[in-house]
């Protein structure tokens, strides 16, 4: 978790500790505090996400390879320099067809109206 800090904070993504999110999927926190989570993924040539959903707004960018994601019923394919935006509360799972993929997700609360 990242220190709440007014101060700039600055770090190597090297640096960080990995942990895996979901089998087959290795995760860099890169940013955590008020509502946001800020991470890095790494996929494998070979993993599926059960399907879930959660509360929070998920902003993907995938920076290399590519995989497919199942968001509402609908197949997308991501893929190198893709955005996609997942309103909270939506099902959604991800797979690979055995091209690995980089990424970062950005995961937040949205704005109470």
């Amino acid at each position: 978790m990242s220190p709440v800090t007014d101060e700039p904070l600055v770090r190597h993504i090297d640096d960080l500790e990995s942990s895996e999110g979901f089998p087959g999927i290795l995760q860099q926190i890169i940013h955590s505090e008020r509502g946001i989570l800020v991470k890095k993924f790494d996929m494998g040539a070979a993993f599926s996400t059960e399907t879930h959903a959660h509360p929070e707004v998920q902003v993907m960018i995938v920076l290399d390879g590519e995989f497919h994601m199942e968001v509402a019923g609908k197949d997308v394919h991501l893929t190198a320099g893709t955005l996609l935006t997942i309103p909270g509360g939506t099902r959604h799972r991800a797979w690979s067809d055995g091209t690995p993929a980089t990424g970062i997700d950005v995961i937040y609360l949205p704005a109470s109206s």
